[in-house]
């Protein structure tokens, strides 16, 4: 794939969802306009065949005949055409949303909720951007909480070692055990990242 494609491709095709849209809207139209021409031509077709019919009154017909094969199929093929790059233009208003919203909660799934989501104005699905954008302040919200109080608990967990150098084994297994647990869920913890880095933060849709 070259330069140019590969623009294009981010530009405008960023989704394979976009094909799909595109053969169903265009197969939609031809189908609709083989209907119509149908009923167009199919008359004209069987007075032109019709024996029973004065030549005259035939070749009237086969010369309208003619006439709408003219007009009739350049402008179903320019149809086609138009009809293909608004559907390629309106898709990607979903499509470019899709593929943000996978980038996201693929982030997320990783443990980095510092994204956020943030479409261009004529863009599709801005209130379901919304809601995931409150998901991820909700998650980073909650995180920052559990996070503040690991940090806590493990400042707690530090002053009552030292406190009991000198106690009863037992209890000094349980103060380790504890310390073992708090850096368990500290490991777990310091895989999230909760701030966004500037240049994440300004990322917008392809």
């Amino acid at each position: 794939m070259n330069a140019w494609k590969r623009r294009w491709r981010r530009r405008w095709i960023v989704d394979d969802l976009q094909y799909r849209m595109l053969f169903t809207n265009v197969a939609y139209f031809v189908v609709g306009a083989l209907i119509v021409g149908a009923t167009v031509f199919i008359p004209l077709i069987v007075e032109v065949r019709d024996t029973t019919i004065p030549a005259a009154q035939r070749s009237l017909a086969a010369g309208e005949l003619l006439s709408l094969h003219r007009r009739f199929w350049p402008g179903l093929i320019l149809a086609v055409i138009l009809l293909g790059m608004h559907s390629v233009l309106t898709s990607h208003r979903v499509s470019g949303p899709l593929y943000r919203f996978r980038q996201v909660l693929r982030g997320a799934a990783k443990g980095d909720v510092s994204q956020q989501i943030r479409l261009r104005r004529h863009d599709f699905l801005l209130d379901e951007a919304d809601t995931i954008n409150e998901l991820l302040e909700a998650l980073r919200v909650r995180y920052g909480r559990i996070d503040a109080h690991r940090e806590e608990l493990g400042r707690l967990a530090d002053e009552l070692e030292r406190a009991t150098q000198n106690a009863d084994p037992t209890f000094r297994e349980n103060v380790l055990r504890l310390r073992r647990e708090l850096d368990g869920i500290a490991e777990q913890l310091d895989g999230l990242v909760l701030e966004a880095a500037p240049r994440q933060a300004r990322e917008t849709t392809g």
